[in-house]
């Protein structure tokens, strides 16, 4: 990710920074506009607050993922 900003009209959250080993460490939320350390954005995302993220638990670590417009359920729960 270093050196680049990819941002999608639709996404609301942008990855800021990473460490060495790619693990993403700061996030900006842009309808807050809110900077979200990794720890944060992940509790926050246990509360129900970013329905387009889950979290995934690789190699012992959690780490949060957007969910694909496709691959979310329905508001009728199809």
């Amino acid at each position: 990710m270093k050196g680049r900003v990819d941002i999608a009209m639709e996404q609301r959250i942008v990855l800021l920074a990473d460490n060495n080993s790619g693990r993403v460490e700061a996030y900006l939320d842009l309808k807050t506009f809110e900077n979200l350390s990794e720890a944060e954005f992940i509790r926050r995302i246990r509360q129900g607050m970013y329905p387009d993220y889950r979290l995934e638990y690789r190699d012992g670590a959690e780490y949060p993922v957007h969910i694909p417009t496709g691959e979310k359920p329905s508001s009728d729960g199809r």
